[in-house]
């Protein structure tokens, strides 16, 4: 029997653990198996009721297991992609402000400019972007901009404001006919004033015309060939 002093009692019982240590654990095995829910929502509890205490042991355990740790976390999130990519969107949702500003300052040192081309090349190598980019290169959207562009070559210091929406307007009130002959189909935006001539490119000097008129016209003002 237990001695009646605190001190023994206390000495007897570790020695009675250490010496019934697997018959002890097997006990404590079988009933979490048969208490599963038990046990976790008691552990629940316990970790919600001493955060302070659980933090301080978490921490403990993992400076003196650090591999053990990481190699358990490294395997953990191989078998649980999908979790761990919900944990950082959840993680993101939560502190959005405060990841742009990370990014942005990371984005300014030469090793997040260089991870970030990386990342851009890494991308235009996938069949996503490939396929994008060939509808993107088939769009009106591009074909305006490359005329901009063309446009910003041959002279750079006039007014560029059409929009596409504007040249949409444009086409819709000349009936998605050419403003010289009349005739619908393929048509281009044609600088009324040419460019060469002091024209911008704006919705009050761009009209649609037929490839024919716009190659007839070429520089010359409309009053002079028409």
């Amino acid at each position: 029997m237990p001695h009646k002093d605190a001190v023994k009692r206390k000495a007897y019982f570790l020695q009675y653990a250490r010496d019934h240590a697997d018959e002890a654990k097997a006990r404590a095995k079988k009933w979490y198996r048969e208490n599963t829910s038990r046990a976790l929502q008691s552990m629940k509890e316990y970790r919600e009721a001493n955060p302070d205490l659980m933090k301080e042991k978490s921490h403990a355990w993992y400076v003196k297991n650090r591999e053990k740790a990481i190699s358990r976390a490294a395997e953990w999130a191989k078998k649980n992609p999908e979790k761990i990519l919900e944990a950082q969107r959840r993680y993101y949702r939560a502190h959005r402000a405060l990841e742009l500003q990370r990014s942005k300052a990371m984005r300014q040192t030469p090793e997040g400019k260089m991870q970030a081309m990386q990342r851009v090349r890494k991308y235009q190598a996938t069949a996503k972007y490939k396929a994008w980019l060939e509808a993107y290169r088939l769009s009106d959207t591009y074909k305006h901009h490359r005329k901009s562009q063309k446009a910003k070559r041959r002279a750079p210091n006039i007014v560029r404001t059409l929009t596409q929406t504007e040249w949409n307007n444009i086409l819709s009130f000349f009936e998605h006919r050419c403003a010289y002959c009349g005739q619908s189909g393929k048509l281009e935006q044609d600088h009324y004033v040419p460019i060469a001539k002091g024209g911008h490119h704006t919705k009050e000097n761009v009209v649609p015309a037929c490839r024919s008129c716009n190659a007839k016209k070429s520089a010359r003002h409309p009053h002079k060939l028409f």
